[in-house]
């Protein structure tokens, strides 16, 4: 934000608890993001800046950041996400898993799934 011409000609500091980030955005984890169903994302979220990325922006987001990330531990989850009905989210979860490499991501990656069709 400190880049930003915008906020460098305009923004000012503000002690306004409104632009305070919420609690329940704090520490908002990529694998919860995955591991959530859409009506669950919409009743913890709605009302929030996450809304903008829409469902299947914020799993692609949560897939970019764990294949960043490169931790094992994320494998599991991105391997659901490999047979999500988003062609995008799949693809993403793809490349997180080819990132974080390793034994576990390779037999995700090979194992059968979900194909892409037209409608997708």
């Amino acid at each position: 934000m400190d880049v930003c011409p915008w906020n460098q000609q305009f923004a000012r500091e503000t002690g306004d608890d409104r632009f305070s980030l919420r609690d329940d955005l704090r520490g908002l984890d990529p694998e919860v993001i995955l591991a959530m169903d859409e009506p669950t994302f919409r009743g913890r979220y709605s009302g929030t800046s996450l809304m903008r990325a829409k469902w299947e922006g914020m799993r692609r987001n949560a897939c970019i950041v764990l294949g960043n990330r490169g931790r094992e531990t994320a494998v599991p989850v991105l391997s659901r996400a490999l047979d999500d009905e988003d062609a995008v989210v799949r693809s993403h979860a793809a490349w997180a898993l080819a990132r974080i490499g390793g034994a576990a991501a390779e037999r995700a990656l090979r194992r059968p799934r979900r194909r892409d069709s037209p409608e997708s």
